[in-house]
Parts: C-alpha cells; sequence; structure tokens
C-alpha cells in the first residue's frame, strides 16, 4: 500500500509538468512568466513540514504554474526547465524579490515576468480519534480536521525588478471524519496525498483565489530607444560585425541601418559632405561588446560603413 501510495505522488509529480503551451498558436500575443519557488515563513507550518521529503515551496510552485496554464492568461515555463536554468547558472530558485537578481533571471529564462509567493500562515489542527487506517507514515483517522494557508503573491517585471502585482490571499478547509498525523520524514514524502487532505485543499484554494486575481496582462512601457552609432566591419567570409553589444543597450533581434559616408574632394581634401542610406541589418548574436548581423535589406556593404539605430525600424 505504502508503495501505491508513493507511486500515485510521482504520478502526480509527472502530470504537474506542465509545458509553455501545447499549442504554439494559443500563445501568440500572451505575456510570459516564470513561477519561482515559493518561500515558507510561517513558523508552525515550517516545523509541520520541517521533516518532509518533499520540498513544500517547490511543491506550491508546481501547484501555481498548474494554476497558471489553466487561467490560460499567460505563456508559462516549465518549472523543470526554470530549476535546471537556473541551477546551470549557479542561480538560487528562491523567492526573494531582488531587483538585479529578478532582471538577470528573467533574461536568462526569457520571461517577461517573474511570480513569487511567500506562505506566512500555515495552520493544522485536528479533535477526535474514533477509528482509522495508518498508510505507511500517514496515519488516517476519523475525526475532524482544519486547515488555514495564507500567502502573499507578488508578480516582479524581469526587466526593471518592479512589482507590477500583490495580493493576499487565505483559504481555509475542514472535513469532519477525517484526521492526519504524521511520523519522521515519510510525511510529505507523497504530494498526492498532501493535496488530498484538508490543508491540500486549502492551499489549492488559497492558489487559485491568487491566481483568479491577475489581470489578463501587465502594461509594460516600451523600453527608451538605444541611440547609438558605430562602424561596420566585414569578417572573413562576409560576416557582418559590429564592435558593440550589450553594454550599449543592443539586443538580439534590433535592426541596425547602414549608411555610407559621401565624399567630394576639394583643395586636396576629402570632405564628408553627408550620406547615403545603403541597407538594414538585423543582430543575430549579441555578446557584450560585439554583435553579428544578417542582412535584411541593401547589398554590398563594406567595412567602414556607419550603423545606427532607427532610420526606419523593423523590416
Amino acid at each position: 500500500m505504502h508503495k501505491a501510495i508513493r507511486g500515485l505522488g510521482l504520478a502526480f509529480l509527472l502530470g504537474a509538468v506542465v509545458f509553455v503551451l501545447a499549442d504554439p498558436a494559443a500563445a501568440q500575443g500572451k505575456q510570459s512568466i516564470a513561477v519561482m519557488k515559493f518561500t515558507v515563513s510561517a513558523g508552525s507550518g515550517y516545523n509541520y513540514w520541517h521533516s518532509a521529503s518533499w520540498d513544500l515551496g517547490s511543491g506550491m510552485a508546481e501547484m501555481t504554474t498548474t494554476a497558471l496554464v489553466e487561467a490560460g492568461k499567460f505563456k508559462v515555463l516549465e518549472r523543470q526547465q526554470i530549476e535546471g536554468v537556473l541551477g546551470e547558472q549557479n542561480l538560487g530558485d528562491s523567492g526573494r524579490v531582488d531587483p538585479a537578481t529578478a532582471a538577470k533571471i528573467g533574461k536568462i529564462l526569457g520571461a517577461q515576468f517573474l511570480l513569487y509567493g511567500t506562505v506566512d500562515e500555515f495552520e493544522y489542527s485536528a479533535a477526535g480519534e474514533g477509528g482509522g487506517v495508518r498508510i505507511g507514515g500517514i496515519r488516517l483517522r476519523g475525526g475532524e480536521a482544519k486547515a488555514h494557508i495564507g500567502m502573499d503573491v507578488r508578480v516582479v517585471n524581469a526587466v526593471t525588478g518592479e512589482i507590477v502585482f500583490s495580493t493576499r490571499s487565505t483559504a481555509d478547509a475542514s472535513r469532519g471524519g477525517f484526521k492526519v498525523g504524521y511520523s519522521g520524514s515519510d510525511f510529505g514524502a507523497d504530494m498526492g496525498t498532501f493535496q488530498k487532505t484538508p490543508l491540500g485543499e486549502a492551499t489549492r484554494q488559497a492558489i487559485m483565489n491568487a491566481i483568479g486575481k491577475l489581470p489578463g496582462q501587465f502594461a509594460v512601457e516600451a523600453p527608451p530607444p538605444v541611440s547609438w552609432s558605430g562602424q561596420l566591419l566585414v569578417a572573413e567570409g562576409g560576416t557582418l560585425v559590429i564592435k558593440a553589444g550589450t553594454k550599449d543597450g543592443l539586443r538580439v533581434g534590433d535592426v541596425l541601418t547602414v549608411y555610407r559616408p559621401k565624399t567630394v574632394t576639394a583643395g586636396g581634401q576629402t570632405l564628408v559632405v553627408g550620406e547615403d542610406r545603403i541597407g538594414k541589418i538585423r543582430l543575430t548574436s549579441v555578446g557584450e561588446s560585439a554583435s553579428s548581423a544578417e542582412v535584411i535589406e541593401g547589398s554590398g556593404f563594406k567595412t567602414g560603413d556607419t550603423v545606427k539605430t532607427g532610420g526606419g525600424g523593423a523590416a
């Protein structure tokens, strides 16, 4: 029976792994959001789950991810992808809201917004004994179980680090003829069993309440246009390169206009009297101090041509 319960928990965890969207077309126009691991600061709640063999903060992030996908308002990043990417970058998937860290995480994940949650009320009480049955480390007995949970949910702009949404959510649940006890690290080994308890029901309801308050999208101010100009270099093989990158405010996908100085010779001097617009390029790879580009308009680009932001916008 113990193995069966553990199997159900594994099935739930696997089922909770949510991909960005099953239908790519449905994601068009939706803002992207990533759910960070919840922080559990409730005193009694923390002690209650201290010996659990699954992480409550990660479990609540999984539940929130599922609720977000069901709501259909956003393009939601997969939790396993988030944990894997942040692990590779040595960034903790924590609930701390730090503008600099949020901006870095958002850039790495490709998310416009990050959702953080903090649980500060986590209570469970049960009364009555009665008959019952023990399943693994979990004791189910007769009586009445009551649960309460309270959490704060915040959504952060992953570019600016600004908190764009915040809400308080609480929920209660109770059930007669039910009681949950625990022993050692076996308690919480099965997330599926937790979901079926009053405490699990209250947790899900609080999450659903918070997600229900989210707007369909968040207002996002367009970043100011980058005022920049530089010199085009043509590398071996015809690759177009410019000596500028992220430190200059450039990003992959930016479209730059290419100009060639117009000169005249007078009095033995070569004078620049203007410039001719000869085409456009799009940045395909952007490093800190250098970028490469592809041609989207024009031809005959040469080393020494001038590249500028603006000049006609995107193709």
